[in-house]
């Protein structure tokens, strides 16, 4: 019997030709993919807590973990991410099983009570002072942010590093290579290409270990050419008189390839496992002394809803916390013109664009403006423009932005996946090239405020924004770069108290959460809405990090909104920080478990092409009902779509699942060439299901060949 409860998604495409048209349809999302048999790991663990802030006993704990971890569900441990794991005091791995599915080795692993997440490896696809630069001209979107402005305080410096986590960058570009961050003090590396779902390469320039045997994009350093259109935006050389000049003229570039070719795509994409590894690069450099103060994320898709506690958000949480100071990480919102409030995807289940998606206090979301200073749009028929909604923080010049590029095509791949032309420049559209303006902004405040942290600079970006495409398509407007290195100047006022309180609640025992103080208790799948006051309202920076001290129990989002997932209790604490000084409050959350589930039929006959709605019953009962996911044992046999319809597709028998917070409850369901006969009895058969089932009606298995 062929099992079909496994995911694949079609990442949407952030990296977008100004020239190409893509067709546009509502606010579906098509699938994504990911690599079967493999899980990304966040977990609980003593040995690693206890030794964060040395690396080298950082390092030891987490292999003897994560190979404990794998040991545990019949897996290998391929990788784990020591920086990460340092930064955060979690056991952060990249595990791998062969006899296992992807969805079966995340249940497995998630029955341990010390597993705080577990995600699969999906693959992304990419998305006053005047200088003299003779193209400078045709850079609106500087001018736009007014950067020149901002120009007449600094313009600058090389001790700023802005990480580059894309396609790689050309290093020996005219208007780039003084800009380029070099290991000098080691063996003079640009950076590192982390490819092919676990593979390295260190990218060491024609002046390093270049020879013969040496493919073309690591002499060039770029897979595909996208890298370095957006590292001009951020820090093309300016006033050297060549080229173009970017947000800032002198920062250091830091390449960091995540991208891969892949031979089933014929096109390139970027493993979650890989790009976890970048961030893990970036969190150890920054650890060791290397001024990162911003990284650039022009990568991503629609994936099914996530929370912000999957591994790979907390791999960007873990690296954005990293260091002193930490690390801005802004990430494109996506080119797919969805209203990111409503995305769903064919059959209604609901998504979001990651890793943009995820909100915490040094990230930022960013969405594409044109020169109109509307949403931009970039086919002849309206389509595939930026998207909006309260999932993308702020916005930038997004529309036919001119940049670097490569000037040679690479054997490797095919011609029109590629961005190069032979004088070194092009204009192109995209959410990829809106990110970089806001990456190039945050790097030119640290330059003028280095004593700022990285959720200070968000702060200055946030709060200075414009009105431009902010009421109903983002959460703060387009950047004013001028009017936030203005404010960078102004003394600080602190945040003294936070005060927390209920605002509403989608049910508990009684109803409505039940406030005692600061606790409330909740059924699986309810909210609670917390809301905050910050004192005095005047506080400079009143970004609020939100945290769950136990996020399988319930989670917590950027704005105070707990969602219920499993029986327990947890504490949900808000905090902000300006610099040195941090104020925080606790709000604690009972979840009641879910004891069972049940189905009205046990047993189902159907002839082929008829259909019958099972309904689930979970207990406790409540009010505002809990969230099931279905699943089908063999979708060549029986579907079942988000509302429990069962629908028979060809002779044979099949398993129709419900699960509800772990529990679950089945119906065997024959079908026949012709006459229904009509369901089983009540009863049912329940338990804890062999499989994660995330959705109603899984869709066709698309599987990633591992190299």
């Amino acid at each position: 019997m062929k099992r079909t409860t496994k995911y694949i998604y079609l990442i949407l495409t952030i990296f977008l030709l100004a020239s190409a048209a893509f067709a546009y349809s509502a606010n579906a999302a098509k699938a994504p993919k990911y690599v079967e048999g493999e899980a990304l790991v966040v977990m609980k663990s003593s040995a690693v807590a206890s030794a964060a802030g040395n690396t080298a006993r950082t390092a030891q704990a987490c292999s003897s973990a994560a190979a404990s971890l794998a040991a545990s569900v019949n897996a290998s441990s391929v990788q784990t991410f020591d920086a990460l794991s340092a930064s955060s005091g979690k056991l952060f791995a990249h595990l791998r099983s062969d006899t296992k599915t992807a969805d079966e080795l995340i249940s497995a692993l998630k029955k341990n009570p010390n597993v705080i997440a577990a995600s699969k490896n999906y693959i992304s696809r990419v998305a006053a002072t005047k200088p003299n630069d003779p193209m400078w001209g045709d850079q609106w979107g500087q001018k736009r942010i007014k950067a020149p402005e901002a120009w007449d305080t600094t313009t600058g410096s090389g001790d700023v590093v802005a990480a580059v986590i894309d396609t790689g960058v050309t290093y020996d570009h005219p208007d780039l290579k003084d800009n380029m961050w070099r290991d000098e003090g080691g063996d003079g590396r640009y950076g590192m290409m982390f490819h092919d779902n676990g593979s390295a390469t260190v990218i060491t320039g024609t002046g390093g270990t270049a020879n013969a045997a040496m493919t073309d994009w690591e002499r060039v350093g770029d897979v595909s050419g996208h890298g370095t259109h957006v590292a001009g935006i951020i820090g093309a050389v300016g006033g050297n008189s060549t080229g173009v000049a970017g947000v800032n003229w002198k920062v250091k570039i830091l390449t960091v390839g995540v991208f891969s070719y892949i031979p089933s795509w014929d096109d390139t994409g970027a493993y979650d496992s890989d790009t976890m590894e970048g961030l893990n690069y970036i969190a150890g450099l920054k650890r060791s002394g290397v001024n990162i103060v911003a990284a650039n994320m022009s990568l991503g898709g629609a994936r099914e809803l996530q929370s912000d506690n999957s591994a790979y958000g907390q791999a960007i949480k873990a690296a954005s916390k990293a260091g002193e100071k930490g690390i801005l990480i802004c990430m494109a919102a996506g080119n797919d013109g969805y209203d990111l409030d409503e995305l769903t995807d064919d059959y209604g289940n609901e998504m979001r664009n990651y890793p943009s998606s995820y909100k915490f206090a040094a990230t930022l979301s960013v969405g594409a403006t044109a020169s109109d200073d509307k949403i931009a749009i970039w086919s002849p028929q309206g389509s595939n423009y930026s998207p909006s909604g309260k999932w993308v923080d702020v916005f930038a010049p997004g529309s036919e932005i001119l940049s670097t590029c490569r000037t040679t095509l690479l054997s490797e791949y095919p011609a029109d996946k590629q961005t190069y032309n032979p004088a070194g420049y092009t204009s192109i559209s995209g959410t990829s090239m809106a990110t970089p303006m806001v990456t190039g902004a945050a790097a030119l405040l640290s330059a003028a405020y280095p004593t700022k942290s990285a959720a200070d600079i968000k702060a200055l970006l946030i709060n200075n924004a414009t009105d431009v495409c902010k009421s109903g398509f983002s959460r703060y407007g387009q950047i004013d770069l001028a009017a936030a290195m203005d404010a960078g100047s102004a003394d600080v006022v602190p945040v003294t108290s936070i005060t927390l309180s209920q605002a509403a609640s989608s049910g508990s025992s009684a109803g409505k959460a039940a406030a005692t103080g600061l606790s409330s208790t909740l059924y699986v799948d309810n909210t609670l809405d917390i809301q905050c006051t910050i004192t005095p309202d005047k506080a400079t920076n009143k970004i609020l990090e939100w945290e769950s001290s136990d996020e399988s129990v319930a989670t917590v989002d950027a704005d105070g909104m707990v969602t219920a997932h499993s029986g327990g209790t947890t504490v949900i604490t808000a905090r902000a920080t300006d610099g040195s000084n941090e104020v925080s409050n606790s709000y604690s959350v009972k979840v009641i478990p879910v004891e069972s589930v049940a189905l009205n039929k046990s047993a189902l006959s159907l002839a082929i092409g008829a259909s019958e709605t099972l309904t689930a019953t979970a207990k406790p009962d409540n009010p505002s009902g809990y969230r099931v996911g279905w699943g089908s044992s063999d979708e060549e046999i029986a579907t079942v779509d988000t509302g429990g319809v069962v629908t028979a597709v060809a002779a044979g028998t099949a398993t129709i699942t419900a699960t509800v917070d772990n529990k679950s409850a089945s119906c065997d369901v024959t079908v026949t060439n012709g006459g229904s006969g009509g369901g089983g009895g009540g009863g049912c058969s329940a338990g804890f299901p062999g499989l994660a089932l995330l959705f109603a009606a899984a869709l066709p298995a698309i599987y990633i060949k591992r190299r």
